[in-house]
């Protein structure tokens, strides 16, 4: 018996090491990385929740696993103003490297905190990646490098980074079990991209970029469509299993995927971008930091174009990151031997 759970215990150990592989980061790495995430949302993405304060008590219906629940209403006016400004500093404090780490910590708690206030209107949550890649980053060695108030060097920085991609699969793969009894259905006069496009569309008046052109299409495309999103989003795991390569193939594919949703459906999902970035820029731009300015051409356009801008540069750096300037360190290899 001791045998058998030695065996597992080794199999499971070989796989984290293998997803802690294919995830790494050097410092240098991981100080870009901060300051891009900093500077990205001082410029295009920007937490605000200062509205919170507009709306009474009657609209509070938090979800039934929200911890809001604990609270019999949205907190005073001056709370959610004054976390206005305390993000705005901490966001310039992670970006100079100041004091790094305690920022971070200090920033994510906030930033989760407001967001589970602003998803207490009866809304799922989409933007819990945003604020864990804060938490995890405040792990790692960011503030090691590149920073004005250098932190100590942190052991976990791997294992940090390892834990946020298994947390990054999960949320795929939630969403995608989902669709997946409700979507494939093998049923041409029904579609689930439809029906979002539809909603977004005659509700929500998202008509901007291809959305006036997306109806007329042939019923076998939205079909494809739903299957390859489900597909999509169940097989990150596969993926992280797989190489390093492997990874930042599944999220050039998932920028692929929301840069479509920026032009067809007017869902953005902007927040992806930093989390994607992660691992899919920033090899790649440690070799041409120059190219960073490339991130200033969507500062003159607005809306779902700029966005649509924003996932373009994503994909060109991803492609580039993953076909051209690749450099492997993991194999195949290694992991059996890990497993073994």
């Amino acid at each position: 018996m001791k045998n058998v759970l030695g065996l597992v215990d080794d199999f499971f150990r070989g796989l984290f090491n293998r997803i802690e592989s294919n995830t790494s980061l050097d410092n240098y790495e991981l100080g870009i990385l901060r300051i891009f995430s900093g500077l990205f949302c001082l410029v295009y993405f920007l937490p605000k929740f200062g509205w919170l304060s507009e709306f009474s008590d009657s609209y509070f219906r938090p979800g039934y696993f929200n911890f809001t629940n604990v609270f019999n209403g949205f907190l005073p006016d001056w709370y959610f103003r004054l976390s206005d400004y305390l993000i705005i500093g901490l966001l310039v404090s992670v970006s100079l490297g100041i004091f790094t780490r305690v920022s971070l910590r200090i920033l994510s708690i906030i930033l989760i905190f407001n967001y589970g206030f602003q998803y207490s209107f009866g809304k799922v949550d989409h933007l819990i990646l945003f604020p864990l890649l804060f938490l995890f980053l405040s792990f790692t060695n960011s503030g090691c490098q590149i920073a004005f108030i250098k932190d100590r060097e942190s052991k976990f920085g791997s294992l940090s980074l390892a834990v946020f991609s298994i947390c990054i699969v999960f949320a795929f793969f939630t969403a995608g079990f989902e669709k997946l009894f409700s979507w494939i259905d093998f049923d041409l006069g029904t579609s689930g991209v439809l029906f979002w496009y539809q909603y977004g569309y005659l509700v929500l008046d998202r008509q901007y970029l291809l959305a006036n052109y997306f109806s007329s299409l042939h019923p076998i495309i939205y079909e494809v469509m739903d299957y390859l999103a489900v597909v999509f989003e169940l097989s990150g795991v596969i993926f992280l299993f797989g190489t390093k390569k492997s990874w930042k193939i599944y999220l050039l594919i998932g920028s692929i995927f929301h840069f479509i949703n920026t032009l067809v459906l007017n869902i953005p999902y902007t927040h992806h971008l930093i989390v994607f970035s992660v691992w899919l820029s920033f090899p790649f731009l440690k070799r041409c930091n120059f190219l960073f300015i490339l991130y200033l051409v969507p500062l003159f356009f607005e809306g779902n174009l700029r966005d649509a801008f924003l996932w373009g540069i994503m994909i060109i750096f991803g492609f580039l990151n993953v076909f051209i300037y690749h450099k492997e360190v993991s194999t195949p290899e290694n992991f059996k031997q890990d497993v073994n």
